[in-house]
């Protein structure tokens, strides 16, 4: 499979481009996080969101903080300070109502 490389094409658009030349859609952020398992966060008035490897939002930037994604899952914190557990669709696994979650290495979200 080829790898992924994130392309600034100015001071807010990115886009995602692999070994062999394809590029995603292009999308606005001010900044963007690693690929990890297809999806990436990105940041748009000090708030969080999700992105695809294809250039398309997965969530809007309404998030205080979003983990890596693993085991199909990644705790993120809401506006109001809870936690919960996104899936890869950008819903929630885990409605946000902890103060705390901590991640266990072999933990899967079905």
């Amino acid at each position: 499979p080829p790898h992924w490389l994130l392309v600034r094409k100015d001071s807010s658009c990115w886009a995602w481009v692999d070994t062999l030349g394809r590029a995603s859609k292009p999308f606005s952020a001010q900044s963007v996080g690693l690929l990890r398992s297809g999806l990436a966060t990105y940041t748009e008035n000090k708030f969080l969101g999700i992105v695809d490897r294809a250039g398309n939002k997965v969530t809007k930037a309404v998030f205080q903080s979003i983990g890596p994604f693993q085991g199909g899952g990644a705790i993120a914190q809401n506006q109001q300070g809870l936690f919960g557990v996104l899936n890869q669709h950008g819903g929630w696994a885990i409605e946000p109502e902890f103060d705390r979650i901590i991640a266990c290495p072999d933990a899967q979200v079905v």
